[in-house]
C-alpha cells in the first residue's frame, strides 16, 4: 500500500496529460476537519486551470519537522 500511495503523484500526472482537457486532481487528505477544506475541494472542481496536481490537507503537518 506505500508504494501505491507514493506512485499516485505520478500517476495522477500522467493521467491528467492522457485525458486533457479533462482535469485530474489529486487531494491527499489527512483528518483535517475545516470549513477552508471543504471549500478547497469545490474550488479545484469548478478551476479549469487545474489539472494534474497533489494537494496535501493536511493542517499544516507537513510544516512542522519531525512530524
Amino acid at each position: 500500500m506505500a508504494a501505491f500511495n507514493a506512485a499516485l503523484p505520478a500517476l495522477i500526472a500522467n493521467l491528467a496529460a492522457e485525458v486533457a482537457p479533462v482535469r485530474v486532481n489529486l487531494i491527499a487528505a489527512g483528518f483535517v476537519d475545516t470549513g477552508l477544506s471543504a471549500r478547497l475541494a469545490v474550488d479545484l472542481m469548478a478551476n479549469t486551470a487545474v489539472t494534474g496536481a497533489t494537494y496535501a490537507i493536511d493542517g499544516g503537518e507537513q510544516l512542522v519537522p519531525g512530524a
